[in-house]
C-alpha cells in the first residue's frame, strides 16, 4: 500500500472530523473515499482515452477505469470503444510464429 500526506486548514479538518465522526468512519478512511469518489469520472475518461490512443490495452483500460467486468462492458459498448494494437506489437508477435522452432515440441516423438 502506499500513503498521500497533505496539510488541510484546522476548520476543514473540524469539518472532516464530524463528517467522519457521524457515519461511525475513521478521518483516513473518510479522506480516502471521497478522494476515490472524486476521481471515478477521471478515470474512466482516461481509461477510454488511454485505450482510444493505443497507450494501453484492454485489461489496463478495465482496471484503471475502477469499474467492475461488467459495467466496463457495459461502457465499452456504450462508447462503441475498440482497442487499437499498434503495429510494432503485430510486428513482434509474427516474427515470434515465423521463427519459432517447431523441432522442438516434435522432439523424441518416434
Amino acid at each position: 500500500m502506499s500513503q498521500i500526506n497533505f496539510r488541510i486548514d484546522p476548520e476543514d479538518m473540524e469539518i472532516i472530523r464530524e463528517v467522519a465522526k457521524s457515519k461511525g468512519m475513521s478521518l483516513s478512511e473518510i479522506a480516502k473515499r471521497s478522494l476515490l469518489k472524486e476521481i471515478q469520472a477521471k478515470r474512466i475518461e482516461l481509461a477510454f482515452q488511454r485505450l482510444k490512443e493505443g497507450e494501453i490495452g484492454f485489461k489496463k483500460a478495465w482496471k484503471l477505469s475502477g469499474l467492475s467486468y461488467e459495467k466496463f462492458l457495459l461502457e465499452w459498448a456504450q462508447r462503441d470503444a475498440i482497442e487499437i494494437i499498434p503495429d510494432n506489437l503485430l510486428a513482434r508477435e509474427e516474427n515470434f510464429a515465423l521463427n519459432f522452432d517447431l523441432s522442438k515440441l516434435l522432439k523424441h516423438r518416434d
